[in-house]
């Protein structure tokens, strides 16, 4: 699993790879919020697209992790910032 994050200029292109299907694990959304946060401190970035490696773009949540405890507000990514993503 990765959350890539690479820049086109003043575009940043942050790239999820889960495969097979692109699941939102735990930890795909702690790696997303991570460079969500990144990118907010970086002045320069004027868009950013946000795409899947693959032929799937999100399938949902993994459900192998329904049963697990729910993380707390803050790493789940609960703020604000000084944009909209």
């Amino acid at each position: 699993m990765t959350v890539e994050l690479t820049h086109d200029g003043n575009l940043a292109i942050v790239t999820i790879d889960n495969p097979p299907v692109n699941v939102t694990s735990q930890a795909v959304r702690a790696a997303l919020l991570s460079r969500i946060e990144t990118l907010e401190r970086d002045p320069a970035v004027a868009a950013v697209v946000l795409r899947c490696a693959g032929r799937t773009f999100i399938a949902g949540a993994d459900a192998t992790e329904f049963d697990a405890p729910a993380p707390s507000a803050a790493s789940a990514g609960c703020h604000c910032g000084r944009g909209s993503l």
